[in-house]
């Protein structure tokens, strides 16, 4: 009797049992050896979420089409946008594949206990299926090692440690698709989070995920040459030229601006750029990756004012410096792991006692024998 599921603390077991996994802990021998995988459980999940009550309400909403519904609760708003993901481009196969999984789920939620008063169950399951089939992202853990060796020349592992769906994406996916995300994407207890690694200017588009199917086709530039930025920030005129240019001094064609940009003196910065560059590739490989990361953010930052995008030196620190937050953020995250003790974490560079030292008390303690005479 009882259920054998691990949760992470007992907080955890109770929400759960309040909710969910009062019927799911009932036919959880069955799911397992029924081979049942994350996007058929994720599907269960969202149904076992909804008391069976709501399973009315939540269908009524979906239906309506209405982004807010006045009808229902508050707290079954979320459920609502998960299911009302559109699911009409789904093939006749996966029609077929969620129709046979839905049943089965329906069976298994009879024998659970879990029904809803007027039969409407299967039709919220099979529609939790086809949304989870089409939306569900892996949450990940980034697998950075402890040694940076080698780490610009390797990509970044990840692991998955769980399944989930995130409604507002999809909006969101429309308008902020392109060619080349400028965001990294990394989790946060149930989270997700897209840190851009680019300075966002006003008006200037960001793109949160990769579709290069829909980039434009763009002229590629010669790899040897640098558009350079007028001198004047308030310009917006540029000079394209190549690496060993012998112009020393420009003057800008524009009579509003009219200004003398020295090429000579940016060539020169340039070297430097290069050089510091390559110190934060040291300091990356030796492990010191919050120094890396801000060596790399100021080359980004000074190249960026003296040229426009793309050149080829100015990528390949960009994505040192996208290594980098890769790498700061991956360390947090193995330090979770191997520095959690009881709850607590520690310093794993330190040799930590297998017993911890009990707490000395602010008044030392004092001992009389008194001897009685009778």
């Amino acid at each position: 009797f009882g259920s054998e599921e691990l949760f992470e603390n007992e907080k955890a077991r109770d929400e759960a049992a309040l909710s969910y996994h009062k019927y799911e802990w009932k036919i959880m021998s069955n799911l397992v050896s029924a081979g049942l995988q994350e996007k058929a459980r994720l599907a269960l999940r969202m149904v076992t979420l909804l008391n069976p009550e709501d399973v009315s309400s939540v269908l009524e909403a979906i239906e309506t089409g209405k982004e807010k519904t006045p009808e229902v609760d508050e707290r079954l708003q979320m459920a609502v946008d998960t299911f009302r993901l559109p699911v009409d481009d789904a093939s006749d196969e996966d029609k077929n594949v969620a129709s046979l999984v839905a049943y089965f789920l329906l069976k298994n939620l009879t024998l659970a206990g879990y029904t809803s008063p007027d039969n409407k169950l299967y039709s919220l399951l099979l529609r939790a299926v086809l949304v989870a089939m089409k939306y569900t992202r892996d949450i990940k853990l980034l697998n950075v090692p402890q040694s940076k060796v080698g780490i610009l020349n390797n990509e970044i592992e990840t692991d998955s440690c769980g399944f989930g769906i995130y409604p507002g994406l999809h909006n969101i996916q429309k308008f902020a698709t392109g060619e080349a995300s400028h965001v990294i994407e990394w989790f946060s207890t149930k989270k997700l989070v897209l840190t851009s690694f680019r300075k966002i200017e006003k008006d200037s588009p960001v793109v949160l995920f990769t579709n290069p199917t829909k980039a434009p086709n763009e002229v590629k530039k010669p790899s040897d040459l640098i558009t350079f930025r007028c001198g004047n920030d308030l310009c917006t005129n540029y000079f394209p030229l190549k690496e060993n240019t012998k112009e020393k001094v420009i003057t800008c064609p524009l009579d509003e601006c009219g200004l003398k940009t020295n090429i000579w003196d940016r060539l020169r910065q340039i070297q430097k750029l290069k050089k510091d560059f390559a110190s934060g590739k040291e300091e990356l490989e030796r492990g010191e990756v919050t120094l890396a990361k801000d060596i790399f953010r100021d080359v980004i930052d000074e190249w960026d004012r003296m040229i426009i995008r793309p050149y080829r030196e100015l990528i390949s620190v960009e994505e040192a410096f996208v290594k980098a937050l890769f790498c700061e953020r991956g360390d947090r995250e193995r330090m979770l792991v191997e520095g959690n003790q009881m709850g607590k974490i520690v310093n794993v560079k330190k040799d930590q006692p297998a017993q911890p030292k009990p707490e000395e008390s602010e008044e030392p303690l004092m001992s009389k024998f008194v001897e009685i005479k009778k």
